[in-house]
């Protein structure tokens, strides 16, 4: 790998400008930067400078390669006021302490009886669609990658007996995310932020409370409450702590699924050669490898639905940017010095509309990515970063995501009825704005 070109500043009489375009119009700003300065750019914002590194080869250098010489960035600093220390924010040592306590229930192993129960619950979903009938696609999808981790991972049934508590965390956690985004140096509307917060805690302290009564279980809620009964020096034995990895992983582990989906949906709507060859894919599953083989089908088979969901993955990342910062000692990167406590900006969005990684980096195209292997994403797409600080989920996520796209094109399809208005909307996450809203047409 050749090393980047020299590290070029924002000038000083383009900075306010250039943080206003970031707070604003992230992504056109961020594509400006690379642009305009190359793979490898300084902002100077009073004592704080950040450096954004543009080249794919970057971020495996950042979050793989040399992973020791960095820490967690001011970035998250705002999103550990929703999440506080769980997976996502905590600093590498209580990274280090908590994933292996979490990683049985998002092995392999632990797949095939993950599938087996979403199934069910996402053909039940399905089945309630009416031919004709004008649906909020994305509230449907986001009620639904909610339901399914509430019931595999805390073995909460949010359609019945939990539906109230359903809405409160889809309506509160929009509030509160809309409140936190990258490149804001404080909290918008803090006034709101608080109010839901303070339900989001409410609501996660009571699910908890739920599955203390439950007592044991199969799921990763009763896990992780026995390992805080049966060693008290377990970092699950701290309420905050339990507290902070399971409004992490509810809001981490359905938001990012649902805006995946939305999008491949609203590319689908957009792409009919696409679509025509999705559906034809699907209607060639056998109903009996819908039954007990469906894991190995997903594993396995679909090809083509990966290559569509990959595809809508790059050009819509629903996590659009990371961040990293330069620890105790200098380190360079493909030869660029980046000196201690610099803050450092990673962005999929620019990685995957790279013109030499992805030739026609605007094109929707699925077969660029032919024949991809398992749940694996091709590299160098990351979708959920790379590293010992990989999503835990992204195995969970994938299959669920595919779960949902088989299931529910083989019934029906979606005619979009505000599809050329949606914009991506930059900000805790990379989502649809407004929300989607379809025509269902049943097939």
């Amino acid at each position: 790998m050749e090393p980047l070109a020299p590290l070029r500043d924002v000038p000083l009489a383009d900075t306010h400008q250039v943080c206003a375009g970031l707070r604003t119009r992230p992504l056109e700003t961020l594509c400006y930067l690379r642009d305009t300065f190359g793979d490898a750019v300084r902002l100077a914002v009073g004592a704080q400078s950040w450096v954004l590194l543009s080249h794919p080869e970057a971020m495996k250098e950042v979050l793989l390669r040399q992973r020791e010489s960095f820490i967690k960035p001011p970035l998250l600093a705002l999103a550990r006021e929703l999440m506080g220390d769980g997976l996502v924010t905590a600093e590498d040592r209580v990274h280090r302490d908590i994933r292996p306590l979490l990683n049985q229930a998002f092995q392999r192993t632990a797949l095939s009886a993950h599938v087996a129960r979403m199934q069910p619950m996402i053909s039940e979903a399905v089945g309630t669609l009416r031919d004709g009938e004008e649906i909020d696609l994305s509230l449907f999808l986001r009620r639904l990658t909610l339901s399914v981790i509430g019931a595999i991972l805390f073995g909460i049934d949010f359609e019945r007996a939990f539906v109230d508590e359903r809405d409160a965390l889809l309506h509160h956690a929009a509030i509160a995310t809309m409140c936190l985004r990258p490149f804001q140096p404080q909290i918008e509307d803090l006034s709101a932020f608080r109010q839901a917060k303070q339900c989001l805690d409410q609501t996660v302290d009571a699910l908890i409370e739920h599955g203390r009564s439950a007592g044991c279980g199969d799921n990763l809620l009763a896990q992780m409450v026995m390992l805080g009964v049966e060693d008290s020096a377990c970092p699950l034995a701290r309420p905050k702590q339990l507290h902070d990895e399971v409004i992490t992983l509810l809001l981490a582990g359905h938001e990012t699924t649902a805006h995946a989906l939305e999008w491949t949906w609203w590319w689908l709507s957009r792409e009919a050669d696409v679509r025509t060859a999705f559906h034809q894919e699907i209607d060639q599953i056998r109903a009996g490898d819908l039954e007990g083989a469906f894991c190995d089908l997903l594993e396995q088979g679909v090809t083509y639905t990966k290559r569509v969901l990959w595809e809508s993955m790059r050009l819509r990342p629903p996590v659009w940017i990371m961040g990293r910062q330069v620890g105790l000692k200098p380190v360079s990167v493909l030869g660029v010095t980046l000196e201690p406590g610099t803050a450092v900006a990673l962005s999929q969005w620019l990685n995957n509309h790279d013109g030499q990684t992805y030739p026609g980096p605007d094109r929707f195209d699925p077969n660029r990515f032919r024949d991809p292997q398992g749940f694996t994403p091709p590299p160098p797409l990351l979708p959920f970063g790379t590293g010992p600080r990989r999503c835990i989920g992204d195995r969970l996520s994938t299959a669920e995501s595919l779960a949902i796209l088989v299931l529910t094109g083989r019934l029906c399809a979606f005619d979009l009825l505000n599809g050329d208005e949606v914009a991506a909307d930059a900000g805790f996450t990379l989502k649809p704005l407004p929300n989607l809203y379809a025509r269902v047409r049943l097939r």
